[in-house]
């Protein structure tokens, strides 16, 4: 999906302020785990300099993940600046204005998000995850299953620690 903005009165109009309201969809991606995209609001205005047209504002998204503890999906909801020049020259090292005088803000907006979600992905700070012999989920019920590192090999690398 593509977030088109025209940019061609800003262009003719050097220095005058424009508003930026988008409320749109994104496709769920794969980035270290499968990500939804439950919500995406973009805020904010953009402005000419001569041949470069400047972004700035907030992106506000809610975002489902699966936890890396128990599994289950859960939804997070973050805000993220964002401060970006398309140019008309492609030339620049900045993003490029098209010759139908438009932008895409969808990989400005991918960009922004990925580069700034959390590696760790917890439904909650304390979550106990799952066991690890019997698979049932800590957080709701405990099981009979024993901590001992009898089965385990990777028991041995305890002794480095200590």
């Amino acid at each position: 999906m593509s977030i088109i903005v025209s940019v061609k009165d800003c262009l003719y109009n050097e220095g005058d302020r424009y508003d930026l309201n988008v409320n749109c969809e994104l496709d769920s991606i794969d980035y270290m785990g499968k990500v939804q995209f439950k919500e995406v609001n973009i805020n904010g205005y953009y402005f000419s300099i001569g041949d470069r047209v400047r972004f700035m504002g907030k992106i506000d998204v809610t975002c489902i993940f699966e936890c890396d503890r128990c599994l289950k999906d859960f939804e997070k909801s973050f805000s993220f600046n964002f401060n970006e020049t398309f140019s008309s020259n492609s030339d620049d090292e900045t993003l490029f204005i098209n010759r139908n005088q438009t932008v895409d803000l969808q990989p400005l907006v991918y960009d922004t998000i990925l580069t700034s979600l959390p590696i760790e992905r917890l439904c909650k700070e304390d979550c106990k995850g799952l066991c690890h012999k019997c698979g049932i989920d800590k957080n709701f019920s405990s099981c009979s299953c024993s901590d001992s590192d009898d089965d385990n090999p990777f028991a041995v690398l305890r002794g480095l620690v200590d």
